[in-house]
């Protein structure tokens, strides 16, 4: 079966390496090591590289040319066209050459200048994180998804990669391909890529790692925001995933909710509250939030979401330097500008959305008047006094230590 397969492999290399040298590609060079587990060699081609042909075209048409973009699972069938166009143009003569199967590979880099290019096998790959762990991390230590606060930039450490070179890369993400491209600097008067590769590749990790999170749909986000829930970057991947589950498919939320109350006990939220101060919540606000700790501690959520729930408009007021508001609309505004300010890169932070979140229930509105309603938990009914203690629960508790929590990462 082995021998079998072996050879399956070796003929599809063969055929792909006959296709390609009809192509133009001429590999030279022999493959050689670099720091890391990374293989490189070189490839002239006959002419430089300038895009992918966007749709079929005949002969002496007109054709649109993908210059720059990125490329996932969701993009269907174009993604293994682009994968098998960029295999056949740099990788699978020299691979064929090499004796290396391309079912072996994790990714590859590659970086042209011209007709000239240099490929990168299986590159160390290098993330630009926010950690949320709860205790300081060594050098070397393993980091996993649940240390994880946000996903920024994506990089290869090992790749010299020039600012006026195309590059194109492809990686796995949880055994997902993702793909990006760009030859813009083979574009005559154009003398640098178009797009950072950083950014864009640090975005296609984060949407792909966090698949479930990216394809939550609006009415489901709705119905979670008037619930109190948000992707809180303390519940994600796991304890997030299990909810919004559970919301789409109707089920009931009592295990999801009692997952979260229960992972944010006492001495856990203490430890986060050490943290608070240090990103830039003032220290006036501390007696307040060490007596909510006090009564959460006793099970007294109902004090604790009355010294909590006016507070947070507080030290909403407080971020950035613009000058203290009470415009409830501002204070909104204010909290997205503050976070795509302070973290440009951020792919897991969703100020757009916790600003929805915050309007839809933290400064969610109420009919006084309609005293036999259902008067919902929220900076207004528990300030003004209308709220009704039976909604002061533990869930409510956790919902308001989670906020102040989300608005300390994007301070």
């Amino acid at each position: 079966m082995g021998r079998k397969s072996s050879q399956r492999t070796k003929d599809r290399n063969s055929r792909r390496a006959r296709k390609a040298n009809q192509r133009g590609v001429k590999p030279r060079a022999n493959a050689v090591t670099i720091p890391g587990s990374t293989r490189s060699f070189e490839v002239e081609l006959k002419s430089p590289v300038q895009g992918f042909a966007a749709h079929a075209a005949e002969a002496g048409n007109p054709v649109q040319t993908l210059v720059y973009g990125t490329c996932t699972v969701d993009n269907g069938e174009m993604l293994y066209e682009l994968l098998d166009a960029i295999g056949e143009t740099f990788l699978y003569p020299t691979l064929l050459k090499l004796k290396i199967s391309s079912d072996s590979l994790s990714g590859f880099v590659v970086v042209l200048r011209g007709s000239k290019a240099k490929v990168y096998l299986n590159p160390d790959v290098a993330l630009k994180i926010a950690y949320k762990g709860e205790k300081p991390i060594n050098k070397g230590e393993v980091v996993t998804q649940q240390d994880v606060a946000d996903v920024e930039l994506l990089e290869f450490p090992n790749v010299p990669i020039p600012d006026d070179a195309c590059v194109v890369a492809h990686i796995k993400v949880q055994w997902r391909p993702v793909l990006y491209f760009d030859f813009s600097p083979n574009i005559e008067g154009q003398s640098g890529r178009g797009t950072d590769y950083r950014r864009l590749m640090g975005q296609l990790y984060a949407k792909t790692a966090y698949r479930g999170l990216f394809q939550l749909k609006q009415h489901v986000a709705e119905q979670m925001f008037l619930d109190g829930w948000f992707p809180f970057v303390r519940l994600l991947p796991k304890r997030f995933s299990a909810l919004q589950k559970a919301y789409e498919a109707g089920f009931s939320l009592d295990n999801a909710v009692k997952s979260i109350t229960d992972y944010c006990d006492a001495d856990r939220i203490r430890r986060w509250s050490g943290l608070w101060f240090s990103r830039g919540i003032s220290e006036e606000h501390k007696p307040f939030i060490e007596s909510a700790l006090k009564n959460y501690e006793t099970g007294d959520y109902l004090a604790t979401c009355t010294a909590l729930m006016p507070r947070i408009e507080a030290i909403i007021s407080e971020m950035g330097a613009e000058a203290v508001t009470f415009n409830q609309k501002e204070l909104i505004k204010r909290v997205e500008r503050v976070a795509n300010d302070r973290h440009p890169d951020s792919n897991l932070f969703l100020p757009a959305m916790f600003k929805q979140y915050l309007s839809a229930f933290y400064f969610k509105n109420f009919n006084a008047q309609d005293a036999a309603g259902d008067i919902p938990v929220s900076r207004h009914s528990v300030a003004h006094g209308w709220v009704r203690a039976v909604g002061l629960d533990k869930k409510a508790a956790v919902q308001a230590f989670l906020i102040l929590d989300q608005l300390a990462f994007l301070m």
